[in-house]
């Protein structure tokens, strides 16, 4: 089986012909994904929305409602979540900004104390004293609603997933600073919840509209790569199958390839594309959640082609969005480089569901783990910089969200057993900080894979 990344454009809204028809099908998905599914509710909301934006279309010429039904049916169907509050929120989350009769107590009134909370929460700020300064207050203002419950950022996510695969109809300057918004702002929360096929599908999209040269010289590159692979993945691939198969291991096999924004950041990191091997995965899901299963294909894996380039071992180690798998590159014929990733049915859920995929069934919506304490200070923190007119206030929050949400991280492995998780880059006195405030005041020298080290090392 082979897993393709296509880049994800809407060419033909499939909604807004017919009301009733569009109301019918948001129940037949409600139906289908939601426990106890509240259909007064569900009903109401949408039809609140067709109302308030009767005669109102998108710049793309559709009904305005189509947009958050679409964000709506996306929450279900790509993010794999949804309840009935998230899903009045979806429907309901531009009628705050944009309806001027609409207030939250209206909101709050109709649809709920939740429903009007999350609403609020993805609403925008307007009225500081310059757009730059609103646009820093939202993310602040989001920040902390989603702190608080994971599905004010699902339903952002959604909605601007939506907004990306619509975006040709914009002037092309609205592209490219909607596109930089993305890249910066919503792609790293996708990563920390380990939404991976929502991540891709919003880089390579914003590619798309910030450097469409790039992107146009990359996807052809990407399709010659894959018939490359293909010719040369069948001299093995019997071979791995067979051999998983004598020792009852049973399996799916995935060839899957990077995205066009992964491939990316290679070149820019340097590479040609002609440099680059391993355009192409080897995704093998075992249908079994025993994690003793996942090495025991990996010494199979190893026999089969030999020499280990590398070997990330996710499964001992798991990432911080709970992504487990064990990930290895082998020497395959001719010296090139094959890269295999090992998943059980549960972790490949996770690793295309994300967090959505663990929360779906539990009620406890709070997913980001901020302690109290921290998650003030870094609001705090927005509010200075915002109170103090830093026209650099974008940048900064989106490094600090960068730094603190993205996957650029380390392992740090403790005498004593212990695992902390720190940012790339990070100095044994971070390290000290991150065990305890006492240990990091009197630290005064660090010991690392046997050697002594200054604490700036």
């Amino acid at each position: 089986m082979i897993r393709l990344y296509e880049l994800e454009l809407e060419t033909t809204c499939p909604y807004g012909k017919d009301v009733d028809e569009d109301r019918k099908i948001l129940i037949k998905e409600c139906q289908n994904n939601i426990k106890n599914f509240d259909k007064n509710l569900i009903v109401r909301a949408f039809d609140s929305c067709v109302n308030d934006f009767k005669g109102i279309t998108r710049h793309s010429g559709d009904p305005y409602y189509t947009h958050p039904l679409k964000v709506a049916i996306s929450l279900l169907n790509e993010f794999g979540y949804g309840d009935n509050i998230s899903i009045a929120a979806c429907l309901l989350h531009d009628t705050l900004e944009d309806i001027e009769s609409v207030k939250i107590a209206h909101i709050q009134d109709l649809f709920g104390d939740d429903v009007a909370r999350i609403v609020d929460g993805l609403t925008k700020i307007k009225g500081s004293q310059t757009r730059t300064l609103d646009k820093a207050s939202t993310y602040r203002k989001l920040f902390q609603a989603l702190v608080t419950d994971i599905r004010v950022i699902l339903i952002k996510l959604a909605d601007r997933l939506d907004n990306m695969r619509t975006l040709y109809s914009l002037p092309e300057n609205k592209q490219k600073i909607i596109g930089h918004e993305t890249l910066n702002f919503y792609t790293p929360f996708a990563q920390r919840l380990g939404l991976i096929k929502i991540k891709r599908a919003l880089e390579d999209l914003s590619l798309y509209f910030t450097d469409r040269q790039a992107y146009e010289e990359i996807k052809p590159a990407l399709e010659t790569k894959r018939f490359e692979f293909l010719e040369y993945i069948r001299n093995f691939y019997d071979n791995i199958t067979n051999k998983l198969n004598e020792r009852d291991i049973y399996h799916v096999i995935t060839i899957e390839h990077k995205h066009v924004y992964e491939i990316y950041k290679m070149l820019e990191s340097g590479k040609s594309l002609n440099e680059i091997d391993n355009f192409y995965s080897m995704v093998i899901t075992l249908n079994s959640n025993d994690y003793a299963e996942c090495y025991k294909t990996y010494g199979v894996i190893a026999n089969v082609f030999g020499p280990v380039s590398s070997l990330d071992d996710y499964i001992a180690r798991p990432k911080i969005n709970f992504y487990r798998a064990l990930h290895s590159t082998h020497f395959g014929p001719g010296r090139k480089l094959v890269e295999v990733i090992i998943r059980t049915e549960e972790m490949d859920k996770i690793a295309e569901g994300g967090i959505a995929a663990l929360f779906k069934i539990k009620e406890d919506h709070r997913a980001l783990k901020f302690d109290e304490q921290g998650s003030d200070e870094w609001m705090h923190w927005m509010e200075d910089i915002i109170s103090e007119g830093d026209e650099d206030a974008i940048q900064k929050i989106w490094g600090s969200i960068r730094m603190n949400l993205y996957e650029d991280q380390i392992s740090v492995h403790t005498t004593d057993g212990q695992t902390f998780q720190l940012p790339r880059g990070s100095c044994p006195i971070d390290l000290a900080f991150a065990i305890s405030e006492d240990s990091g005041i009197h630290c005064i020298s660090a010991k690392i894979n046997g050697e002594i080290k200054n604490l700036s090392y």
